[in-house]
């Protein structure tokens, strides 16, 4: 629940953050597209959006998730085989309620300074690229090119006005971009790393166990069965069953050098020190959840092109150009889907790095083989569901546009809205043999286009 409530009080001002970045980016001229990496994308002019300030918003954010992960902290024994087991209550963690606040403390003031510093340069704010085009329309700052009404935006921008055959299939994200590209590697390579980490503390606690056990073997005339896997959730001390079986499911490590002497660090190091730790390792995965904000939300901003399709039945007001962004955000799925993981993720490897704390100075980490199993399951589904998001190619003669600001502005040809707010792509009919593709406020002026005929020409009057 912790997660839960953090990630949507995060995402509030993350949305103001990346709001006057977009803005700031446009009053430098350098808006290309609708949706830029946050953290990693730096404003010139505008201070609040610069690397320096970026870096500590991520340094801010990663310690939220960190302090989160150790809010609650077993009472936990370790003993000298490597294993450990829960023997007592649990207890809430000052230190890390304490951080927690600080770092949400110092990103509501960094969302303040980006309102009241550029408060004067946005026009809008709405998320929606459609609002952002004609914005820079407006501004002069984009000019739309005629011909180009079948271009779809990919890299390099092959498209020099001449007639075209409409396509089935529009360019992917992977391929129209080198950023989701660099992305999508980014978070395979976590979750291959995951995979690595599982298979460590297997091989490490199997070891362990071995060892502890031989004695017990020797003494006992145990069967022929080996150390077995034992998959639960809870912390359980390593026990032979009736069979004299031993089973394995955690190991621990600790990160107090003077462990087991007088001289120990005091309770509150340790407390520290365990949270540098946790916030240490949950730094990449918060990083690559961040990044896959750009294709998640470059994929939404494709869909608030495609459902102004006239022939798609599919059109609902969710995408009108004056839905409130907390409406649209909700009513989409891959939205809704990047939250539910965020905050499971996160919470699943807090989970999977336990610290706990047994006595003044002793500080060390419970790593159950199970909960990590799980991490990297739930890991591997979030990187297939972002991969299928940029490896997905648009149906239909469309063209696919992905927020890119100059190939919106191409393709619409026509910003007057009905008396709901509404236009729609569709045919507008043919010159001189060249049939034109473009917007109309009234959906029965448009028809079907036609996939044999050649569109580039612009119509007189439109």
């Amino acid at each position: 629940m912790a997660n839960i409530i953090l990630t949507q009080c995060l995402e509030g001002l993350a949305y103001v953050h990346s709001i006057s970045l977009r803005w700031a980016l446009l009053k430098e001229d350098r808006l290309v597209f609708n949706t830029n990496i946050r953290l990693l994308t730096s404003s010139k002019l505008s201070r609040p959006n610069s690397w320096y300030i970026n870096s500590i918003s991520a340094i801010l954010l990663i310690i939220c998730y960190g302090a989160t992960s150790t809010l609650v902290i077993p009472n936990v024994n370790p003993d000298t085989s490597g294993t450990s087991h829960d023997v007592g209550p649990r207890y809430v963690n000052m230190v890390a309620l304490l951080v927690l606040g600080l770092a949400l403390f110092g990103q509501t003031l960094l969302a303040i300074w980006c309102y009241y510093n550029n408060l004067r340069d946005i026009p809008s704010w709405s998320a929606n690229p459609l609002n952002t085009t004609v914005t820079m329309l407006n501004q002069q700052l984009v000019q739309h090119r005629e011909g180009r009404c079948m271009s779809p935006f990919q890299v390099p921008d092959t498209s020099d006005g001449s007639p075209s055959l409409p396509r089935t299939r529009q360019p992917s994200q992977w391929q129209a971009s080198s950023s989701v590209r660099r992305v999508n590697i980014f978070i395979w390579i976590l979750v291959g790393v995951s995979y690595m980490w599982f298979l460590a503390i297997v091989l490490v606690t199997r070891s362990n166990v071995r060892t502890n056990m031989e004695d017990y073997h020797t003494s006992n005339q145990p069967s022929a069965l080996g150390p077995t896997w034992f998959f639960t959730w809870d912390w359980s001390p390593v026990v032979p069953s009736s069979a004299q079986t031993p089973y394995f499911n955690a190991v621990y490590f600790t990160l107090d050098p003077n462990e087991g002497s007088q001289e120990s660090m005091s309770f509150p190091a340790a407390l520290v020190v365990g949270l540098v730790f946790v916030c240490a390792i949950q730094g990449l995965q918060t990083l690559a959840l961040h990044c896959a904000e750009l294709i998640v939300n470059t994929s939404r901003d494709e869909d608030v092109w495609r459902a102004l399709d006239a022939q798609d039945g599919s059109n609902s007001k969710s995408h009108a150009l004056t839905t409130p962004p907390f409406l649209a955000a909700l009513l989409s799925w891959k939205y809704d889907m990047l939250q539910i993981f965020k905050s499971l993720l996160h919470w699943l490897l807090g989970q999977s790095l336990q610290p706990s704390f047994a006595a003044p100075g002793a500080a060390f980490f419970t790593m159950l083989y199970s909960r990590v199993f799980v991490y990297c399951i739930c890991a591997t589904v979030f990187a297939f569901a972002i991969a299928f998001l940029a490896f997905v190619e648009p149906k239909g003669p469309q063209p696919a546009t992905y927020g890119h600001i100059q190939t919106i502005a191409d393709v619409i040809d026509d910003w007057t809205l009905d008396k709901n707010g509404w236009f729609w792509w569709g045919d507008k009919g043919a010159r001189g043999g060249v049939r034109h593709a473009g917007m109309s406020s009234r959906k029965e002026d448009l028809g079907p286009i036609e996939m044999s005929a050649l569109y580039a020409g612009e119509l007189a009057g439109t």
